[in-house]
């Protein structure tokens, strides 16, 4: 009898332990979907900066012509003010890269970089995407 129980023990924890480690929430942290979470990033910032183009006739002057990572410190290109709320409820961040996060448009770092060139073109990268991945998008 005690073996039984024991067995039903075992089996009821191994069940269990493969439901926890087939679940949604145990992947959701690997190179692939923080790939694809930069790529929803980069393209979020993108929407919103032409969107912000199309209503005010220019894009946000703090864009520089050298990709610039985006934030609210020293250095930083923070866009934030002319983007949050009208156009988002926050400004995206990287999901992995150290530092990275939103508080608030008084205290954000993206991760991700932000540039225009001479044509209009602007460009927003995530510089620390992983496994050899390029995450950019561009448009004007």
């Amino acid at each position: 009898m005690k073996n039984r129980v024991f067995a039903l023990l075992v089996a009821i924890s191994l069940v269990c332990a493969m439901n926890v480690a087939m679940s949604p929430e145990a992947f959701a942290y690997n190179p692939f979907q923080r790939n694809e979470l930069r790529l929803k990033g980069v393209n979020m910032i993108l929407e919103d900066v032409l969107a912000y183009k199309v209503d005010n006739g220019s894009l946000p002057a703090v864009i520089k012509s050298v990709l610039t990572q985006i934030g609210s410190g020293a250095g930083k290109v923070d866009i934030c003010s002319a983007l949050v709320p009208t156009y988002n409820k926050n400004i995206p961040w990287d999901p992995s890269y150290p530092g990275s996060s939103y508080v608030g448009c008084t205290s954000y770092d993206s991760g991700y970089t932000i540039s225009v060139d001479a044509s209009g073109t602007v460009t927003v990268a995530a510089p620390y995407a992983e496994m050899g991945t390029v995450v950019t998008v561009s448009g004007r």
